[in-house]
């Protein structure tokens, strides 16, 4: 049974997350060269310390509203990405523990 559950997780699975980890790793690529990072972590922990803690996300949205659209794009890009990814990553788990316990 391992070898059958190898051969579709190789035919079915590995060829998307792969694709999603490829493309993560582009938008990745794009957000460390056209983004400081480092200076929007200082920003936002200044305005943390600055104002109450609940202003974080006032911070993040008009942060978000104030920039180009190509990074919207890409951070919104990214944000779907990592969602993808995420739910695939635990439809496999859950379907590994389903299968463990089905016998043929």
């Amino acid at each position: 049974m391992k070898r059958i559950y190898g051969i579709w997780f190789l035919k079915r699975v590995a060829p998307w997350f792969g694709l999603e980890i490829m493309a993560l790793s582009v938008f990745i690529f794009y957000i460390n060269t056209h983004i400081a990072l480092s200076s929007v972590v200082g920003n936002t922990i200044t305005h943390t310390v600055a104002n109450s803690t609940f202003s974080l996300l006032d911070f993040l949205y008009s942060a978000y509203l104030y920039t180009e659209m190509t990074i919207r794009l890409v951070l919104i890009g990214f944000a779907t990405l990592l969602f993808l990814l995420t739910r695939n990553c635990l439809r496999g788990i859950k379907w590994i523990r389903f299968s463990k316990h089905v016998t043929f």
